[in-house]
C-alpha cells in the first residue's frame, strides 16, 4: 500500500499497525522521523504510544511552544 492509497481511505484519521509498519519497510532503522507542525509553525514531536482499547492504541504528539 502506498500513502496516496492510504490517504484517499474514508477513515483517514486512523490506520493499522501493519499499514504503518508498511509505509516505514525499507527505511534503514536509523533514520529519523518528524512530525511535522500545527497550522501556526509549532514544532510537533512525539510524546508516547498509549493502548486505549482492546485493540487501539494511541501515538501521542506534543506541540512545543515557539
Amino acid at each position: 500500500m502506498n500513502r496516496n492509497d492510504l490517504w484517499a481511505k474514508e477513515e483517514a484519521r486512523q490506520m493499522t499497525v501493519g499499514e504503518l509498519l508498511d509505509l516505514l519497510d525499507g527505511y534503514p532503522r536509523h533514520y529519523k522521523i518528524t512530525f511535522g507542525s500545527t497550522l501556526d509553525g509549532s514544532p510537533l514531536v512525539f510524546n508516547r504510544v498509549k493502548q486505549r482499547g482492546e485493540s487501539l492504541i494511541q501515538i501521542e504528539l506534543t506541540e512545543l511552544p515557539d
